[in-house]
């Protein structure tokens, strides 16, 4: 693969530039400025409990990031996890 000195083609072979909520995934330098394609994003700790997990107990989020709601008249800011960070619900009996 030849080296890939443009942001434009770092985008047209799949690397974006990261969010507060990714992590992982494969990177590299362009201009100075990092650049990664492949990573996974944190989610919320609501977003984990929809999907059967839960926060492990004390762990501080990976990140913190806020989203406009409604007509973006409010900003609401919220703790994202990792992977690594949670583990399934234990199933009720």
């Amino acid at each position: 693969m030849s080296e890939i000195t443009s942001y434009a083609a770092a985008r047209r072979a799949g690397y974006r530039f990261p969010l507060a909520d990714h992590y992982g995934g494969e990177q590299i330098i362009v201009r100075d400025r990092v650049m990664r394609r492949n990573y996974k994003v944190a989610l919320s700790e609501t977003a984990w409990k929809r999907l059967g997990y839960v926060v492990l107990a004390g762990c501080k989020p990976h990140a913190r990031v806020s989203r406009q709601v409604g007509q973006g008249a409010k900003t609401v800011g919220y703790g994202v996890y990792r992977e690594d960070q949670v583990e399934k619900k234990a199933g009720k009996k």
